[in-house]
C-alpha cells in the first residue's frame, strides 16, 4: 500500500518502510527503522556550532545554542572531538524538520 503524508505521526505509526523526497531529492528509501538510525540529532551550545557546521543537513540556531541533524557516522566522529555535543536519536519529525529549514536563529 501506498500512503504519502506530510504528517510525520502517521509515519511513525503505520509506516514499516519510508522513501524520504524533499526539495526533489532522495534522501532514503528502506526501512523506517533504518531511516530513523541513520540520523542523530546533534544539540549544543553556540560555542560547539563551527565543529558541525559544514557536516549537519540542517541546523536550527537559538540564542543558547543549536539543534542540527547529521547522519550517525558523523555524528559519531564528533564524540571524540573535543567539542563532545549531545547526540540523541531522531524522529521523523525531527528529519523533516531539519531537512526542510534554513539556517535561522530563534
Amino acid at each position: 500500500m501506498l500512503f504519502s503524508t506530510h504528517i510525520t505521526d502517521d509515519l511513525e505509526h503505520a509506516a514499516d518502510f519510508i522513501t524520504y523526497i524533499a526539495g526533489g531529492r532522495l534522501h532514503y528509501s528502506g526501512l523506517k527503522d533504518e531511516f530513523e538510525d541513520s540520523f542523530r540529532l546533534v544539540k549544543g551550545g553556540p560555542e560547539q556550532l563551527d565543529a558541525i557546521a559544514g557536516r549537519a543537513l540542517g541546523i536550527h540556531r537559538y540564542t543558547t545554542g543549536f539543534d542540527a541533524l547529521m547522519h550517525t557516522s558523523a555524528a559519531k566522529k564528533l564524540q571524540s572531538d573535543d567539542t563532545n555535543p549531545a547526540l540523541e536519536p531522531v524522529s521523523i519529525d525531527d528529519i523533516v524538520r531539519l531537512t526542510n529549514t534554513k539556517e535561522e536563529e530563534r
